[in-house]
């Protein structure tokens, strides 16, 4: 059995930067523009923009290729 991992090209990398950039305008712009900001919806905000990125940045970067004998498994993420 062998294992490799994936690499990502600059290409890739811009194009997840860009999604990370307007995720986090959709989600915590909105906080800097509000004139009262409370705790509760900045918390929730940024926990949505916390949990998306990672989900993101985790299933980018987790994906490998496993050869078996028999067959190719691709992993990525959670799954």
């Amino acid at each position: 059995m062998m294992v490799f991992h994936s690499k990502i090209d600059r290409f890739c990398r811009i194009i997840l930067m860009i999604v990370v950039f307007i995720i986090g305008l959709v989600t915590i712009g909105p906080l800097f523009v509000e004139e009262e900001i409370t705790i509760l919806p900045s918390f929730i905000m940024s926990a949505i923009f916390t949990l998306t990125t990672s989900f993101i940045a985790w299933i980018s970067f987790s994906i490998k290729y496993v050869f078996n004998d028999e067959y190719l498994l691709v992993k990525g993420g959670p799954f």
